[in-house]
């Protein structure tokens, strides 16, 4: 299992210390959250600093080996450009990346899996899943699960959806499961299919 620091920033100062901070402590797994322009304004919340500068923030990592998770939260427009980015974006050759799409977008961006060090996987938010959903119906072997609901700041992860999130992992070991919103760093597991996302735990203890 690992604790995955998000770097879902609305500052580019803010951005800039944090990744500061990831390279003091040679912290070299790393979530990126987006929330891109058309889902914010759906959700009604503030859109994020988007991938491309987050990405360019993270160079400062470039000689490093780097577990990167990418969450992208947007609608089909959002969708577009996240794409055009990518098309456009290299891949630093020892890095690893998982991008983290909404349902039934995955296929379009499957082209950028001829890096090898790129997969593609799918995001459900909290409403999408349950103990019981099927992943054998997915080609992917990566899933993130929100266990709050996406893009809403300030909420709590709830006992039950905790053990239930852990159900779904235990009966699915084909898939590298990971789990987003309101995960302590400090929180352990036997679970081997399993990595926690840590915003603002992670950030009050290491900030």
């Amino acid at each position: 299992m690992l604790i995955l620091p998000s770097l879902l920033e609305y500052s580019p100062y803010e951005l800039g210390k944090r990744v500061e901070k990831l390279k003091e402590l040679n912290k070299f797994e790393v979530h990126i959250d987006t929330i891109c322009q058309n889902f914010a304004r759906s959700r009604n919340v503030m859109m994020s600093i988007s991938v491309k500068t987050v990405l360019s923030h993270l160079e400062k990592f470039k000689a490093n080996s780097l577990y990167l998770t990418i969450h992208i939260m947007g609608d089909t427009e959002d969708l577009v450009e996240a794409y055009k980015f990518f098309a456009g974006y290299h891949f630093e050759p020892n890095w690893q990346y998982r991008i983290f799409l909404p349902l039934n977008s995955e296929l379009a961006f499957a082209c950028f899996e001829s890096c090898n060090n790129v997969k593609i996987g799918n995001w459900f938010d909290i409403d999408q899943w349950n103990i019981g959903t099927d992943f054998n119906q997915y080609i992917y072997t990566a899933a993130l699960i929100m266990t709050v609901k996406a893009g809403l700041s300030g909420q709590i992860l709830l006992p039950k959806t905790k053990i239930d999130a852990f159900q779904l992992a235990i009966k699915n070991p084909q898939i590298n499961f990971v789990f987003d919103g309101g995960w302590s760093c400090l929180f352990d597991t036997d679970v081997e299919n399993v990595d926690l996302v840590s915003y603002t735990s992670y950030w009050r203890k290491n900030g």
